[in-house]
């Protein structure tokens, strides 16, 4: 079954949870994604909410990878509360959960084995079947390290005659063109 949006959780909170309140389900959302039993059903139901917490608990990059290459990962309970699959008319993948699920599953990764973790990272530019989680990965790293400031090397995403969306997030200025680093303070 596909996880569901916020509007389609809240019209079945009106409809059949409407004792529940909404900031509870909304929280619920929040933490687990759109899987409508655990932000509905269960949503009030503590044993039922801390398998969240219990399942990125025990998650390391080997299993995040192996269950990214596996349809039918062995701890499919864990693996469904963690990863969303999410497939379109070319292409099939993983995503987290939620927000809250990839920040608390990058920290723990970070954490546990900071090494592996930035080395999968570089490893994995590339790889097709691990280009999502490494994007969410990348992202968890990136939001970790900017905030502290520094000087970055950066890249263009697109060649000189090719057209992009510039929508003045980083004026032109900003860049010192010599070694193309940018410095954040």
């Amino acid at each position: 079954m596909p996880v569901w949006s916020m509007k389609e959780i809240l019209t079945c909170r009106e409809l059949i949870y409407s004792d529940t309140p909404v900031a509870v389900v909304q929280d619920c959302f929040r933490r687990w994604g759109g899987i409508a039993r655990y932000v509905l059903r269960y949503a009030q139901v503590e044993n039922q909410q801390v398998l969240l917490e219990k399942a990125m608990d025990i998650v390391d990059l080997d299993w995040l990878v192996n269950a990214c290459g596996q349809l039918d990962a062995n701890d499919a309970q864990v693996s469904h509360r963690l990863l969303h699959y999410r497939q379109n008319f070319d292409s099939e993948y993983f995503v987290f959960a939620s927000k809250y699920v990839q920040q608390a599953v990058y920290k723990r990764l970070y954490k546990n084995d900071k090494r592996k973790l930035l080395e999968f990272i570089a490893a994995s530019d590339g790889v097709g079947a691990l280009a999502v989680l490494r994007g969410h990965l990348f992202e968890g790293h990136v939001h970790s390290v900017l905030p502290r400031g520094g000087t970055f090397q950066v890249r263009h995403l697109v060649d000189n005659n090719e057209a992009y969306d510039d929508d003045d997030d980083l004026m032109e200025n900003e860049w010192d063109s010599e070694d193309e680093m940018l410095t954040m303070a």
